[in-house]
């Protein structure tokens, strides 16, 4: 903070907070999005590392601290452990790899949390850098390829070729829009609202299959009884769609 007004920091900041405000407001967020501000980041804390000294704080700016410090000893050590427990509970896997990054940067934590208790900030925000690397490396290396809860397009390209009367068969998606869907499920896949698909199956019911989220059944079960047809449930599947936010 003493050095706000310095116009490498400046240039720095204005280079990260109109990206990450504006990414704040987006709905859909993927990673990849914020890359851009990566290299301001990384600069900034390179720099409050080198210059940073150790802090000296009145009686209450200390209890704030040890507050703040005792919040996020808490989030870190669950960070740590939030990748295993994920896999285990909503995919029924234990991974090695996750167990890993799990045995690794839990160390580097306690570590950190004990530098803290010294007044050495420096060296606990380098154990903290470190597992942070530890938990990303096993949360991108083990846990998100095996998060069945995330895997949607997958399992509904796998349900539909599994289910498909005939070879032409194609898929018609209402309120799933997923481009990856297309890709999995073959490009003739049409993204149509609930009324829409409906109709697009009433026309094509012989070889075609629809994908329905809950939500919307209500609206395409109507439309196809007043063509009088009743519709086969083949597959259901549950899941979280991470670009939207929503199950």
């Amino acid at each position: 903070m003493e050095r706000r007004k310095n116009s490498s920091v400046l240039f720095l900041l204005c280079w990260i907070m109109p990206y990450w405000l504006f990414f704040e407001l987006l709905a859909t967020k993927l990673p990849h999005y914020v890359l851009p501000t990566f290299p301001a980041i990384a600069l900034l804390t390179a720099a409050s590392l080198t210059l940073w000294p150790a802090p000296r704080f009145l009686v209450w700016q200390k209890i704030i601290y040890i507050i703040y410090a005792l919040l996020w000893s808490v989030v870190a050590i669950a960070f740590c452990f939030a990748g295993s427990a994920l896999l285990i509970t909503t995919s029924h896997l234990i991974s090695i790899r996750a167990l890993i990054a799990l045995g690794g940067s839990l160390p580097l934590v306690i570590l950190a949390i004990f530098s803290l208790t010294k007044n050495r900030v420096k060296h606990a925000a380098y154990n903290i850098i470190g597992a942070a690397i530890l938990i990303h490396a096993g949360l991108f290396w083990a846990v998100i390829p095996n998060l069945n809860l995330i895997q949607l397009s997958p399992h509904i390209a796998s349900s539909f070729y599994k289910a498909r009367l005939c070879s032409e068969s194609v898929l018609i998606s209402a309120s799933y829009y997923e481009p990856s869907l297309v890709f999995l499920a073959g490009p003739q896949t049409r993204l149509l609202d609930p009324e829409q698909a409906a109709k697009s199956l009433i026309e094509h019911s012989k070889c075609d299959l629809a994908l329905i989220d809950e939500k919307d059944k209500a609206v395409f079960l109507a439309e196809l009884e007043k063509a009088g047809i009743k519709p086969h449930l083949y597959d259901q599947i549950s899941g979280f769609n991470y670009s939207k936010g929503k199950n």
